[in-house]
């Protein structure tokens, strides 16, 4: 699993287990979030994301770990019922 470095309010870096990382910073004084791809110590790669978006994305993102978290439940359900007949 990846970490997650703190940072001053409005900035959070998320690592990969290949240590590629990805910083999001807000700017809410011009409406968007910046996200930007870290290789090492330099940035090579960056996107501006609306507020608007931004919302679209949480959304997106609850969805699949509301998702994830049922799967999960279901194959732990699941195998608690096979150890219990076997």
């Amino acid at each position: 699993m990846g970490e997650v470095h703190q940072f001053p309010a409005g900035r959070a870096l998320f690592v990969d287990p290949r240590g590629v990382g990805l910083r999001a910073t807000w700017h809410l004084e011009r409406g968007l979030v910046n996200l930007s791809i870290w290789r090492d110590d330099r940035c090579v790669e960056t996107f501006r994301l609306s507020v608007d978006d931004a919302a679209g994305m949480v959304r997106f993102l609850v969805d699949g770990l509301a998702a994830a978290s049922r799967s999960l439940v279901e194959e732990r359900e699941g195998a608690g019922a096979a150890d219990q007949s076997g």
